[in-house]
């Protein structure tokens, strides 16, 4: 009779588990439903906004298209007269065509301005140390080929010292303000060697 009282009690734990389980079962079934229908959503926006970029593109592409157009120098003029069918009974009178005109040709005097994606992308010069009126002449290139303002000339040359002149320029910084390109170069690489100057800061 234990035996039986045992075994039922043990039926009744196993029931038990069972029930726990189905409920665990239960919860991550919802979880899943919650999970499938969150990521249905996010499907459905990234469908939405893959198809905003897409628009959004081609209406740069078109815009893009249009400005080259404009800027290679036709436009279109449409007359404004109304339009005759060529099959009907008044056989005298077409459907004109448009007419394109080109834009006048630039002025001798006036210098037109090189597009920005034209211009090849150049690497700052570097300088060690050595001939600094060939690096300055280089700078002077660099600052006219991408139109740097003046003010950031030093700023510019400076991130791309190497070696000896890396090591002068931070002590030279401690002691010196900035003040214009003409100022800084005449100062530290025109009238005096500047490998005597690196010497005796150095």
């Amino acid at each position: 009779m234990e035996n039986f009282d045992l075994l039922f009690s043990q039926m009744n734990d196993i029931g038990v588990v069972q029930q726990q389980l189905k409920t665990q079962m239960d919860i991550r079934g919802a979880a899943m439903d919650q999970y499938s229908t969150e990521q249905r959503m996010i499907g459905q926006q990234v469908k939405a906004n893959g198809a905003a970029v897409a628009q959004l593109t081609l209406q740069q592409f078109d815009h893009h298209r249009q400005s080259d157009a404009d800027e290679e120098g036709s436009e279109i003029i449409e007359d404004n007269d109304t339009f005759h069918n060529v099959f009907a009974s008044d056989n005298g009178k077409v459907k004109p065509e448009s007419s394109k005109t080109k834009k006048p040709p630039p002025k001798p005097g006036k210098k037109e301005a090189l597009p920005r994606q034209a211009i090849p992308k150049v690497p700052f010069p570097k300088f060690d140390g050595t001939d600094p009126r060939i690096w300055n002449d280089m700078c002077h290139n660099y600052f006219d080929l991408y139109q740097l303002p003046e003010g950031m000339w030093i700023t510019a040359a400076t991130l791309n010292f190497e070696g000896n002149a890396a090591k002068w320029w931070q002590t030279y910084k401690q002691n010196h303000t900035l003040g214009s390109w003409t100022a800084f170069y005449a100062e530290n690489f025109g009238a005096v060697d500047f490998r005597t100057a690196m010497t005796e800061l150095l």
